[in-house]
């Protein structure tokens, strides 16, 4: 009933107010091109998907502080945070491994991609960005394994060639911002220059982050529910408990990070260029701030418990050709991404530090062609990327250095997983209103995992070898009645393939619950429908409403196993029980999402968006809540647009998750949560922009003008109590 309800109430709002899509719903309006939906530039009105584009503009007005809470703005997409320094993002009611991140084209997703909670989206630098594309519901048929969900692309600034031989092309600015909520302190320096052949980019950015304040008014259930009252501290040699004095700082959350964008371009002909594309991203220890507060007994069950550095370089060579001919453009892309994550450990009151260390190397291969014929347009290509893995661990003694062996979160031997597919999507033009399209994709996977050391696991099998042959496709149409009026109807299907974190990791997921290999697992597959209603008035009032529906099969989930007919092993001296990745379980998803822009009197608007996803699991023949799906989200805003000044007041809202709706998988975290489930929350938040002497920018605002004290759903810590922000922004 209430679910019905809130379907409804979205429903008249949306007709009621004049305005733009949920693609644009926190935003202004996107660009008429975008490239995520077919690997190349295409009109977005020509797309069945529902599609969010942030321009620059749009980036920069709102000036988050990470990547995550860029996207966190959008009611389209949700955001989990177990840390400060994370973000894990959600499409339709799919999380980390089950939605692709794409960066100018290379495709992040890797073998270790994990099906919980990922914060791989931290490494993105928001202030080198030109734009981010979201693709909203399965697109396998393009991206390959894990697009269940969507995809996210992140472009960075492109390099600029200069028009005029005598003169070349030089653009340079740097940016500071202070907020107070975390003390944060960021800067980003830019240069470019470009001739009429070769041109190049360098972007830096720096950001510091202290321990983050929560808000410290509540109201309804939340009381005072994840107030810090102590935490862990080695004083005299010894692990001691210390009072905070400030319950509302939440010690232990700070971090730095850093990030470098290189970019190289060559002319070698009027139809041909070369690029070449160099990323690092770093990070300080990131402080795994939920499981800081795990309590055990009176006390802690960790002293520490932090994420090493994340580490990623990308190396990518991109050749780009056009033609007037049938072959209209080609695409060559030849990248290299090396990757490191580690965890360290420690439990209260012990000396050994635990770590384990992860170090992946990836190379991937991207062809991608366009051809148009009389009505018909192509697009078609193929790819293929090839992960390697190496697992390690230790236990060190924090007072000792001695050095003892410890088993490794995958196989600490060969780790590798290859993907490799050919795809083709060609559109036709029945007829000026009506537009056809349809793709498909055949591809294969294959991985293989070996257990060197089996002292800690005595497993019945040394290795793990599987591959599969892998496909998917898609229909639509978009209808155009008339020029403001459009109609678009996609049915798709997806796929993803499991990798080395499904089939062969150990890790203890929670106090007492343990993960162990499952060598049988199968593809999970999705097949969705989606219908879309665009509207778009001359007055630049805009409307857009998304159904859609997904049913899911072979879902992967952690299910309950056995070790050796025992459903308890020693781990870590304590008994723990045994669990592993599953296949065999169905479920659906459904939802809505609405948006809409109201051109009150130029230059000011009203913004509005909404989204509501359902999803269920049927498991021994009961439907259970599925895992990660978001509550009902609300945003509305007031946006004064002129040509120095852009302003914006706005509302935002996250309904309750009640606890019959907690998965029981615990992926959702209750135990970060309220014992009935996490309150709903609003926040009232204003940003402000004004560009003067044409060279320099300001920028300032207050999130969480209240000071609400509130938790996100499924997150391990509050999210920021009121922040005051300012920048500055100096462009030559």
């Amino acid at each position: 009933m209430y679910k019905n309800i809130i379907i409804v109430i979205l429903l008249l709002l949306s007709y009621c107010t004049t305005a733009q899509s949920g693609q644009d719903s926190a935003l202004r309006i996107s660009p008429e091109v975008v490239v995520v939906a077919n690997r190349s530039p295409q009109a977005k009105k020509a797309l069945p998907q529902a599609i969010d584009v942030y321009t620059q503009q749009e980036i920069r007005l709102y000036d988050r502080q990470t990547i995550p809470d860029v996207l966190a703005n959008n009611p389209r997409v949700f955001v989990q945070k177990s840390q400060q320094g994370g973000g894990s993002l959600v499409l339709r009611g799919f999380e980390a491994n089950k939605i692709v991140l794409v960066v100018d084209g290379v495709k992040m997703n890797n073998l270790i991609y994990r099906g919980g909670h990922l914060q791989n989206a931290l490494t993105i630098d928001q202030n080198s960005l030109q734009s981010i594309e979201v693709l909203y519901g399965p697109a396998s048929t393009l991206y390959g394994s894990d697009a269940l969900g969507g995809v996210i692309h992140f472009r960075t600034r492109d390099v600029k060639l200069a028009t005029d031989p005598s003169k070349p092309l030089i653009e340079a600015n740097a940016f500071a911002r202070y907020g107070s909520a975390n003390n944060e302190r960021s800067t980003n320096a830019y240069f470019g220059i470009g001739g009429q052949r070769f041109g190049s980019l360098t972007s830096f950015s720096f950001s510091q982050f202290g321990a983050l304040q929560m808000g410290r008014n509540t109201s309804g259930s939340l009381g005072t529910f994840g107030q810090r009252n102590f935490y862990a501290q080695r004083i005299a040699g010894k692990d001691s408990l210390v009072r905070n004095n400030k319950s509302y700082l939440q010690v232990g959350s700070g971090y730095h990070k850093l990030d470098f964008v290189q970019k190289f371009l060559f002319k070698s002909s009027a139809s041909t260029t070369h690029g070449l594309n160099l990323q690092y991203a770093t990070s300080s220890n990131v402080p795994r701030y939920d499981r800081l507060t795990d309590p055990a007994g009176a006390g802690l069950r960790f002293a520490d418990w932090f994420y090493g550095p994340q580490n990623r370089a990308m190396a990518a060579y991109d050749l780009n050709h056009t033609s007037t001919g049938f072959l209209k453009s080609v695409h060559v892309g030849l990248n290299y991404q090396n990757i490191d994550e580690s965890r360290y450990t420690r439990r209260f009151g012990r000396t050994n530090l635990d770590s384990r260390i992860e170090k992946v190397q990836v190379v991937g291969l991207n062809l991608d062609l366009l051809s148009t014929a009389g009505r018909w347009q192509f697009h078609y290509g193929a790819d293929a990327q090839l992960n390697f893995l190496k697992s390690k661990a230790k236990s060190t003694n924090i007072i000792t250095g001695q050095v003892k062996p410890l088993d490794t979160r995958y196989p600490d031997g060969q780790n590798y997983m290859h993907n490799a597919g050919i795809y083709l999507s060609a559109s036709y033009d029945c007829s000026p209103t009506i537009k056809l399209s349809g793709s498909g994709r055949l591809g294969i996977s294959a991985l293989r995992s070996t257990f060197i050391d089996q002292t800690f696991f005595p497993f019945p099998f040394s290795s793990i070898s599987q591959s599969y042959i892998t496909y998917s496709g898609s229909l639509g149409v978009v209808h155009s009645p008339s020029a403001s009026i459009q109609n678009t109807f996609q049915v798709s299907s997806g796929f993803r393939a499991p990798n080395i974190d499904d089939l062969s990791k150990v890790f203890e997921s929670g106090a007492g619950r343990l993960i162990i290999p499952n060598p049988n697992l199968k593809p999970e597959q999705t097949f969705g429908a989606e219908y879309g209603f665009r509207w778009q008035a001359e007055t630049q009032s805009t409307l857009e409403i998304s159904t859609y529906g997904t049913l899911l099969r072979n879902v992967i989930a952690v299910r309950p196993t056995k070790f050796q007919g025992a459903d308890s092993v020693p781990y870590q001296s304590k008994n723990s029980a045994v669990f592993s990745s599953q296949n065999g379980q169905q479920g659906y998803i459904y939802g809505i999402s609405v948006g809409s822009r109201l051109a009150l009197a130029a230059p000011l608007f009203l913004h509005y968006g909404a989204a509501y996803t359902y999803g269920r699991i049927i498991a021994d023949g009961k439907e259970l809540p599925l895992d990660h799906i978001a509550p009902a989200t609300f945003r509305t805003g007031l946006l004064y647009q002129a040509k120095a000044l852009s302003a914006e007041a706005y509302f935002m809202f996250h309904a309750a998750k009640k606890l019959a709706n907690y998965s029981p998988s615990g992926e959702d975290n209750l135990q970060y949560a309220p014992s009935t489930g996490m309150p709903e929350w609003h926040t009232i938040n204003l940003v402000a922009s004004y560009q003067f002497l044409g060279k320099i920018t300001a920028q300032a605002g207050v999130d969480n003008i209240l000071d609400a004290r509130y938790r996100v759903f499924s997150s391990g810590i509050n999210a920021a109590g009121r922040n005051v922000f300012f920048s500055l922004r100096c462009t030559i």
